[in-house]
């Protein structure tokens, strides 16, 4: 605020205040004081000369803060001329606010309304904003208006001060255009949902007439681009105070009938803790529309998950229940990236859904983690923000006479998402979700696909997306009616899909897109009706050899049209071998391969064609062969072996393919280290090491693999240290970090861990870590490494794989051998 012997001026949060601010202090009679942010001090340090004294304290000082600033030195805020104010239409005003957290350079971390703006869209943000200061204590003193009041509009600022300035005899000014505002109208970010928080939230400019309200008609494409965003949460009004089963339904599962099954009786119950099901078990309820589950408030947790999740269980079943999330009732971050499915189920062989119903959940409804046999039949998935079903490298997957609606708040969100995998069946009716159906390959190949579907009012109705490094094969999509989406069907770095007897409708920018770098390659349309699409079909990228029959084009109205699409001439010839590729055996899987390398990492390309390990765990694999093999040409051998299957094997972290392999080994244990649990803690089936500081028995250990970890470690030499301690004399570590041939000569430190405190050398940089968060890299090694592993008592090799080929001798596997005690 700034004041004078006769005008004061109140500067309410994102009107203009720093632009009026500067105004007032040419316009105004001297001397002029007040409080300013020290962000204002330097942009009004220019004016800011003789007679005008401004402290840096708080920039937004209400009605009740000037008058007792006032009353201290002995005056009356009622006696002054007049006192001023800047108002905004609050739709308006609520798109600046939401915008200005956002922006990069005011980013403050260290202010929760600022990191929330950053990590939700606007919708979210207003509909969960907490309470702050109401804009009324700017406007009323103590809830009555003042009679000296004047209100400066945002919306007519210039004729605003051009009144006031013939009313109070101000002196000529310039009004600068300070932070100008860097968003679109506020009415292309209303919907009836954020109009409602927002009316509810600025309801002091309805209800006095300063600004009227704005109702909002839904507008579809909107709903479109993004679904889940306008949701109302299900609310709960029968019972109001449902009777929690959790400790009920444990203590049935501690003594299972014979048969497995639990009857649930009709009824709304709640479980306030997540149930973990063992092998053999059937929950039944009275019916999806008599039996419901609901997630208690503030339980930030799965409903249901699966016992084992290390070594899996088998057949487990949920069939006739209503299962809800209650979201509004769930505190947790809705961004956050663990893992927050209502039932979610690892390495289940045999999962079954049966007539179920699921909605309200803060993210997924049904995740499946490489599980097999996994079968859904009659489900009814609603209100999801993230998947309705998600299946990550599971097989064998069918999910049949089920029902999406409004899934997904993003692109990379659908009702059904399978992700890796071999085997899957899909017939589902999906409406208004952000994609109707996705099938990828980002982590494992996935091939042997149906799809029938009816799929509309999406932004996609179906991507087939397969990943640079593994391509998706194999995928029938038939009978299905994709239509009024914003992109029908997109083929993305896939081969051998066919799309046969569907129709591609209504599609605002194309019915079929065929995309990527390695395209999409021998697709095959048959029998197909496109009608009324913006485009047909676009064959772009690397797409080619691509067959088209059978197929009619007709516009919006029926008519067909004179000039059909026509794919680009085909290859006689096979798809030619890249440059660099070979074919050889896979030290991983054992099988015949071929090793292509389609730019991008070296390390991570050279993937196996069956079981999709890099270049770097086949690298691995290699010298786990030589140091425990006698002859085995791929770890699905060796573990075979009596010798090998006799060892202690220690393998820290939770993604690679060796894990699939030593998981049934009797000494094998794997460990994560996640440092906000306790050093004792056990999550999803894992314990949490610390590799600096381990909770293992002295020589204890036979084999350690790690792979691309050390370089996460705080302090990697103590870690090391502590291998070589549990390391049996001649036990070996074998390991990778991101080091190629030839390797640099030194060690580079990224961060100072010399006190508790992380303190950067260089920008940050961050990989994937296994949980799927981010992990922080503090050093990038270096040669020097082996000199220090020798100074432990370790002698350390390196191996290479194919090394004759051009690129694979920059891959290095080091294996660290146990000298001494």
């Amino acid at each position: 605020m700034i004041l004078n012997e006769h005008f004061l001026f109140i500067h309410q949060p994102k009107t203009a205040g720093k632009s009026l601010t500067r105004f007032f202090l040419e316009a105004w009679e001297r001397p002029i004081r007040g409080f300013i942010s020290s962000g204002q001090s330097r942009e009004l340090a220019e004016v800011m000369g003789e007679g005008v004294s401004l402290e840096v304290g708080t920039a937004h000082d209400n009605l009740i803060a000037a008058a007792r600033f006032l009353e201290r030195e002995g005056k009356s805020i009622h006696d002054l001329k007049a006192v001023i104010v800047g108002i905004r239409n609050p739709y308006d005003l609520a798109v600046s606010t939401y915008f200005f957290l956002r922006d990069r350079a005011r980013y403050e971390p260290d202010r929760p309304r600022f990191r929330r703006a950053a990590a939700v869209d606007f919708e979210t943000f207003w509909r969960t904003e907490p309470p702050t200061t109401p804009p009324e204590r700017w406007l009323t003193l103590r809830g009555k208006p003042l009679a000296n009041l004047r209100h400066i509009r945002f919306e007519s600022i210039a004729e605003d001060l051009r009144a006031l300035a013939d009313e109070f005899d101000f002196r000529d000014a310039t009004l600068p255009h300070l932070n100008p505002s860097k968003h679109r109208h506020y009415s292309e970010y209303m919907t009836p949902e954020v109009e409602e928080a927002i009316f509810t939230r600025f309801r002091y400019f309805f209800d006095t007439g300063l600004y009227p309200r704005e109702p909002v008609r839904r507008r579809w494409r909107d709903t479109l681009r993004n679904p889940a965003a306008f949701l109302r949460p299900q609310q709960l009004t029968e019972p109001e105070d449902p009777e929690d089963i959790t400790d009920h339904l444990e203590a049935q599962i501690a003594s299972l009938p014979e048969d497995g099954r639990i009857h649930l009786p009709k009824g709304h119950f709640t479980i306030s803790r997540t149930i973990k099901l063992p092998s053999h078990t059937a929950l039944q309820g009275a019916g999806p529309d008599q039996t419901t589950l609901i997630l208690a408030p503030n339980t930030n947790a799965h409903l249901f998950t699966n016992q084992d999740h290390n070594k899996g269980n088998s057949n487990i079943a949920l069939i006739d229940l209503s299962l809800n999330g209650n979201t509004h009732h769930q505190s947790a971050d809705e961004t956050s990236r663990q893992s927050r499915a209502l039932v979610l189920f690892q390495r289940v062989r045999g999962a079954k859904l049966t007539n179920v119903a699921a909605s309200d959940g803060v993210q997924t409804g049904f995740h499946f983690a490489r599980c097999n046999d996994v079968e859904i039949n009659h489900l009814h998935c609603t209100s999801m923000r993230w998947h309705g079903v998600h299946s990550v490298g599971s097989s064998r997957v069918s999910v049949k006479d089920s029902t999406f609606r409004m899934i997904g708040a993003g692109r990379g969100y659908a009702a059904v998402r399978l992700n890796g995998g071999m085997g899957a069946d899909i017939a589902c009716d999906v409406q208004v979700c952000s994609v109707g159906v996705i099938l990828t390959s980002k982590f494992q190949q996935l091939e042997n696909v149906v799809v029938q579907a009816e799929c509309a009012h999406c932004r996609h109705g179906i991507d087939l997306a397969g990943d640079t490094q593994n391509r998706l094969h194999n995928v029938l999509v038939q009978n299905s009616e994709v239509f009024d989406n914003e992109l029908g069907i997109k083929v993305s770095n896939a081969a051998n899909v066919f799309i046969h007897q569907s129709r591609v409708a209504s599609s605002w920018d194309t019915g079929v897109l065929l995309e990527g770098r390695h395209g999409g390659k021998f697709v095959v349309v048959t029998d197909t009706r496109f009608e009324g699409n913006t485009k047909d079909v676009q064959e772009i990228h690397a797409s080619g050899n691509n067959h088209f029959s059978g197929n009619s084009f007709r516009d919006g109205d029926g008519s067909v049209k004179e000039e059909a699409f026509t794919p680009k001439a085909s290859d006689p010839g096979l798809r030619p071998r890249p440059a660099d590729s070979y074919s050889g055996v896979c030290t991983v899987c054992g099988s015949v391969s071929e090793f292509e390398h389609n730019g991008g990492s070296v390390r991570e390309s050279f993937r196996c064609e069956h079981c999709r390990s890099s270049l770097r765990y086949r690298g691995q694999a290699k010298a786990i062969l030589e140091a425990f093999g006698d002859g085995e040409a791929s770890i699905e051998a060796l573990v075979k072996s009596r010798e090998f299957a006799g060892l202690d094997i220690y393998e820290p972290g939770l993604v690679g393919p060796f894990r699939e392999y030593f998981k049934e080994l009797p000494g094998y244990r794997q460990s994560y280290y996640w440092p906000d649990l306790p050093a004792e803690a056990v999550k999803d089936g894992v314990p949490n090491h610390d590799l600096q500081k381990l909770d293992l028995p002295s020589d204890s250990v036979d084999l350690v693999v790690t792979s691309d970890i050390f370089e996460h470690v705080r302090r990697p030499f103590k870690a090391f240290k502590e291998l070589h301690r549990v390391l049996r004399v001649g036990g070996r570590h074998v390991f990778t970090v991101p080091l190629q041939f030839p390797m640099r000569k030194r060690t580079v430190k990224r961060v100072d861990t010399s006190s508790e405190e992380d303190v950067f050398l260089l920008p940050p940089a961050y990989h994937s870590s296994g949980d799927g968060d981010k992990a922080l890299v503090y050093n990038d090694f270096g040669a020097d490494m082996l000199d220090r592993l020798e100074e432990m008592g370790f002698s350390t090799s390196i191996s290479f794989i194919d090394r004759d080929k051009t690129l694979c001798g920059k891959n290095i596997t080091f294996v660290s051998t146990k000298r001494s005690a």
